[in-house]
């Protein structure tokens, strides 16, 4: 990625608080207990929860939206009142691996992921119940309700607390598109980098949460996997919040001289450093970038007018097409995320290179 996000604690991760005690405390406890509102005791605010949406249904007021947490609690501690010792150690196990976030982008070899396909070989109908758990822990109808926000907040202040941390305003995974700021009446989507269709324990993790552009989000990144190829074979991936950021290098090569008629096949990306090879590779797999970055510089408003740029400066001001480079260059260097500047730069570079702006024809380039 072409930054990394700052992590903002919020009162919503005490969300995940409460499902740390529940699957701890509650559901690993299981064996040879009986299921009542006194397991939920050694958390008050969780108890209170509890207590409500119970009092709730006994009242004849079942809060829909809540039917899955009520249903899950209940119905995934009677599956786990009759695991082993040894299979509950194993839960515990994927639970700390897969809410380990960091170290699973990382790719340390000690820390293993658990898939929910993974899961259904061994404990098919536990699979089923924790999907429909944890799949809609993230939905809005449920963060919404008020014995929820009272106790965690918002959503939508942990978007404003997020965006005033992390100012640069552009999507750190594409670089293209623009982040909704506090001041926009809309704000992005949150995206699970782990999703949460796949993997088990992590969805209201904030560490596995940000914001992200809707065309990385549900156009490109879908449910693609950061963690596995799709050979199956397990790979580093840029983790959202790593405290070094990423330094990114982008070479264009443009193998044309007709830039009117430019085409993706005559564009080449080479990137660096060699060190973050792993990492690029996958954020470019899952993102899709290097189809969407030649486009970019195959579009009239934004690779062929960066070009026109060049050449109506030349002509009209009276500046070389060095001058013009040594201008964006500096420009880049403080502000790269500004006008694609990380993806401008290298491609002008490339079309100074290919000589597009050599002397001898560059009025013949004038449209």
């Amino acid at each position: 990625m072409l930054y990394s996000y700052t992590y903002v604690p919020h009162s919503m991760d005490k969300m995940q608080g409460y499902i740390n005690f529940i699957f701890t405390e509650v559901w690993c406890q299981a064996p040879g207990k009986t299921y009542d509102l006194s397991l939920f005791s050694g958390s008050s605010e969780v108890h209170e929860i509890v207590e409500y949406f119970v009092n709730q249904d006994l009242a004849g007021k079942t809060v829909k939206s809540a039917e899955f947490f009520l249903i899950g609690l209940n119905v995934i501690f009677n599956e786990f009142k009759n695991l082993s010792a040894s299979d509950i150690q194993t839960f515990q196990n994927w639970y700390s691996a897969n809410n380990d976030i960091q170290h699973l982008c990382e790719n340390v070899l000690a820390l293993t992921p658990v898939s929910y396909d993974q899961l259904t070989t061994s404990f098919p109908d536990l699979s089923k119940k924790l999907k429909a758990f944890f799949g809609n822990l993230y939905s809005g109808d449920f963060l919404s309700l008020k014995v929820i926000s009272d106790r965690v907040g918002k959503i939508e202040d942990h978007y404003d607390c997020f965006v005033t941390a992390n100012k640069k305003g552009k999507c750190p995974y594409c670089g293209i598109f623009s982040l909704d700021s506090q001041y926009d009446p809309s704000r992005e989507a949150y995206d699970h980098y782990l999703p949460k269709s796949q993997y088990p324990f992590n969805s209201i993790n904030f560490k596995n949460l940000a914001p992200m552009c809707e065309k990385c989000n549900s156009k490109n990144k879908g449910v693609k996997d950061p963690l596995y190829a799709g050979n199956g074979t397990r790979r580093k991936s840029f983790y959202s919040y790593q405290s070094n950021q990423p330094r990114i290098e982008i070479k264009v090569e443009v193998q044309t001289k007709n830039w009117n008629q430019l085409k993706p096949e005559e564009i080449h990306i080479r990137t660096g450093p060699s060190a973050l090879r792993d990492e690029i590779d996958t954020w470019f797999d899952v993102f899709n970038l290097e189809t969407r970055y030649k486009a970019l510089c195959c579009k009239e408003a934004e690779g062929k007018y960066w070009i026109e740029q060049v050449l109506d400066e030349c002509i009209n001001d009276g500046i070389t097409p060095d001058q013009f480079m040594t201008t964006l260059s500096r420009q880049a260097q403080k502000r790269p995320l500004a006008e694609c500047n990380f993806l401008k730069k290298p491609f002008l570079e490339g079309c100074q290179s290919a000589g597009l702006f050599r002397s001898d024809a560059f009025h013949q380039m004038v449209p």
